[in-house]
């Protein structure tokens, strides 16, 4: 595991009614530094805040990291209310707005750089398109632009192999979708990272993953994009896509990029999980990103 420096954690209040409050973690502790840019880092489904723990070891000495558990996973616990319903979930634009209230939680008063990975990546577009005001620019890594048909079921089917066969064989067959089979077999180095991840997964109950499943099932943001390009914030978005990732994805990454009018970096011998994959290539990317900004 990356050594990191000491952060401070909480918990969000994203929701009174149901009752939903969302884990968050601060590197280095706060409260901010003004002088350190800030990264807002968001999970893939399924994953927590340790999915980023490499890179926020290696950004956190010049940029304040912040990073959090979506709704019901890792350490965002589940909703109090009685009778919640975790299969009817919630909204990808639901969880862009606990993004906003993570960052009203900690006082982050500069406008920060939005990270996003998968269903994260989704996240961020609908930021990029909602709130574009709150954050200086967004990287938006293995997303989807909408929902096909089929998602549905298949993600019906990867809930009921989850409460069959149990957390560690649904983390295992995620880390095979990522990864793919070769992958994690080329080299120590490749197995130890491919299981840090299946052990990050399974700390994410199966209630988790089917609400942020519903969300998947239901989003299209093609018009978010659309909006984005409208805006004029489409040279504000970088989207990344490891260029052995599904044919869905790769294809609607490019689609996504050309519709907001943003720039799409395709990263060789990576499938879904980049920055794990191929570290030391997107540090490299989003530092080039980030001084690109500037």
């Amino acid at each position: 595991m990356a050594s990191l420096p000491p952060s401070s954690t909480g918990f969000a209040v994203v929701s009174t009614s149901p009752d939903i409050k969302v884990f968050y973690s601060v590197t280095p502790t706060l409260p901010l530094d003004p002088k350190k840019p800030v990264i807002v880092l968001s999970n893939s489904l399924a994953a927590n805040t340790h999915l980023w723990d490499t890179f926020t070891a290696e950004f956190a000495s010049t940029h304040t990291i912040v990073r959090y558990d979506a709704r019901f996973h890792g350490q965002s616990p589940l909703s109090t209310t009685k009778g919640f319903d975790y299969k009817k979930g919630h909204s990808i634009d639901d969880l862009a707005d606990d993004v906003v209230k993570v960052l009203d939680a900690i006082d982050a008063a500069s406008q920060p750089t939005f990270i996003g990975l998968s269903i994260g990546g989704g996240v961020g577009v609908s930021l990029a398109a909602r709130y574009p005001d709150r954050f200086s620019s967004f990287i938006i890594v293995g997303s989807r632009s909408h929902a096909a048909s089929g998602d549905a079921a298949r993600m019906a089917e990867r809930a009921v192999f989850y409460r069959s066969h149990g957390a560690h064989a649904q983390a295992e067959q995620s880390v095979e979708r990522w990864f793919g089979k070769a992958w994690p077999d080329a080299s120590e180095e490749n197995k130890v990272a491919a299981r840090t991840v299946a052990d990050i997964v399974v700390q994410t109950p199966v209630e988790g993953f089917e609400a942020s499943a519903a969300a998947l099932n239901k989003m299209d943001l093609r018009g978010h994009a659309a909006s984005i390009a409208s805006n004029g914030g489409g040279e504000r978005v970088l989207f990344v896509v490891g260029a052995d990732d599904g044919k869905l994805v790769v294809d609607e990454s490019r689609q996504l990029a050309e519709t907001a009018g943003s720039e799409l970096k395709v990263v060789a011998d990576c499938g879904h999980i980049v920055n794990v994959q191929q570290p030391d290539e997107f540090h490299a990317i989003v530092r080039e990103w980030l001084a690109q900004q500037e």
